[in-house]
């Protein structure tokens, strides 16, 4: 958006909730308690007397406030939400795995619309203990308004909250130290200032970003150990908007689709009379290897070296030592399990595979018409002198919950017909063996640990190089196991 031209972000009269406003809260908890996100009566409690409606500008519909959606509320000028209101199970969700307690000291980055600060305050007993702070000053004063607002209706400690617009990346000394430090936007780094003023025991949760390629992610809550270490006691996975300032995520959107010459007919026969006519496939992520461009570009170079391609069984695999039973909860569980240890074994070879239909008109506010990008699974690309190849990943529904891929080389044909020298299959293969050697985790039961990065790794692993603190994720279990099941569908934020 062009400079000066921002957001009306007027929020509701304060006015006490209309009794259908009530009961829609009221559903929105039993969902969130029927579908596990709540898990304790103090949470539940929470969620019930806090109404987000008070946080969330005043045109937007009831229905909405109340579905389990994230809702943005301010943008950048590509049109990029920059923050938002997230997702309530996911917010359930990471408050129940951040275990406060009344008393407690907790400092949020990313104030958002302020509705997460005045769930916690409700938690701790009193929003003083609750610092919370935005990058954006023109979202800190509108979460400080909307605080101070419920306040002056419901109870004054919520208007006692400190927010503050401020980097986040640097913490907030005034205010430490802190038992709990929740980030509620996508980060690349684990910043030195909230290991600092995070308590010895203390519990610091934040979504981390694994490749450059996949926005989604890790949720992990690591416990500040002695020796400098971050031990995750429970995960899960999401995304949220990307973090700002000095600590700034480098991923923003799709950064880029480059399209496939593949006819998405191809691909899925079964779906074809469900593609909109200009259907296509598209690589996210952009930065495309030096060459890799021009071969995606040449249709005619391009053959299959394996056409029925592998299945990878997922099912079976996720019967693991660490959970005897498979128990899908979702479909797409056990894919965003392999897709972590894939970005984390791969690094910046793994692709979002999107397919890209068009919207019906719409007016979008701006008269654009839309397309659609759809996530359908994974590529594997590997460049080669004179050629390039490629594994295409797809996920499937019930009843086996199988990945199954195809095989494409583009330049001259070397590999067999049964696609045994595709050098991409063997990348891939090679991260299905370190998600194998993790014992199969699903989303859930990742531990990962963090470490300073001028240290060798303290175990085993797959290990995520960073600036600060390098990200573990160790090949043999760790022992802190017996916590809640905190697996989810992705959220958004």
């Amino acid at each position: 958006m062009a400079s000066g031209d921002e957001p009306e972000l007027n929020s509701a009269e304060a006015a006490p909730p209309e009794p259908d406003a009530t009961e829609m809260r009221h559903r929105l908890v039993e969902f969130l308690v029927r579908e596990g996100a709540i898990r304790h009566p103090a949470l539940e409690r929470a969620f019930s007397q806090v109404p987000r409606e008070f946080f969330l500008p005043a045109d937007v519909p009831l229905a909405k406030v109340y579905s389990d959606e994230a809702i943005a509320v301010r943008w950048d000028e590509q049109r990029q939400a920059t923050s938002s209101s997230s997702q309530p199970y996911l917010m359930a969700d990471m408050l129940e795995t951040l275990e406060t307690e009344p008393g407690m000291r907790v400092l949020e980055i990313g104030a958002g619309v302020g509705y997460n600060a005045a769930l916690l305050a409700h938690l701790l007993g009193d929003g003083a203990l609750v610092t919370s702070l935005d990058f954006d000053p023109v979202m800190a004063d509108y979460a400080r308004q909307n605080l101070q607002r419920l306040g002056d209706c419901l109870d004054p400690s919520y208007g006692r909250v400190t927010v503050v617009a401020a980097d986040g990346g640097l913490g907030y000394a005034a205010n430490a130290p802190y038992d709990r430090i929740i980030v509620t936007v996508q980060q690349w780094e684990i910043a030195p200032a909230w290991v600092e003023q995070l308590k010895p025991g203390g519990l610091l949760l934040l979504p981390l970003t694994i490749s450059a390629r996949l926005r989604n992610g890790l949720l992990p809550a690591f416990r500040k150990d002695a020796d400098g270490v971050l031990r995750a006691v429970g995960a899960s996975q999401g995304s949220f908007v990307p973090m700002q300032g000095q600590l700034a995520h480098p991923v923003r959107g799709q950064r880029g689709l480059t399209p496939l010459p593949l006819d998405p007919a191809q691909v899925w026969p079964e779906e074809v009379a469900n593609f909109a006519p200009d259907s296509h496939l598209y690589l996210g992520g952009g930065d495309l290897p030096p060459g890799v461009q021009e071969f995606l570009s040449q249709a005619d170079l391009l053959t299959p070296t394996k056409t029925d391609g592998l299945p990878l069984e997922l099912l079976r695999a996720m019967a693991s030592p660490l959970r005897p039973t498979p128990a899908l909860k979702t479909p797409s569980e056990g894919y965003y399990s392999l897709e972590i240890a894939l970005a984390a074994s791969l690094k910046d070879q793994v692709w979002p595979l999107l397919l890209g239909q068009s919207l019906p008109p719409e007016l979008n506010g701006d008269g654009v018409e839309r397309k659609r990008y759809e996530p359908r699974g994974l590529a594997v690309l590997e460049a080669y002198e004179g050629g390039l190849d490629l594994v295409l990943v797809f996920r499937f529904g019930p009843p086996s919950w199988t990945l199954k891929t195809q095989e494409w080389r583009f330049g001259p044909v070397v590999a067999s017909s049964t696609g045994g020298d595709n050098r991409a299959w063997a990348k891939l293969a090679e991260g299905f063996g370190s998600w194998r050697a993790m014992h199969e985790p699903r989303p859930g039961d990742y531990r990962p640990l963090a470490y300073p990065a001028d240290r060798p790794a303290p175990l085993p692993g797959l290990v995520v190089p960073r600036r600060y603190y390098n990200i573990l994720l160790p090949f043999t279990p760790v022992t802190n196991r017996a916590e809640p099941d905190l697996d989810h569908e992705e959220g958004n934020s």
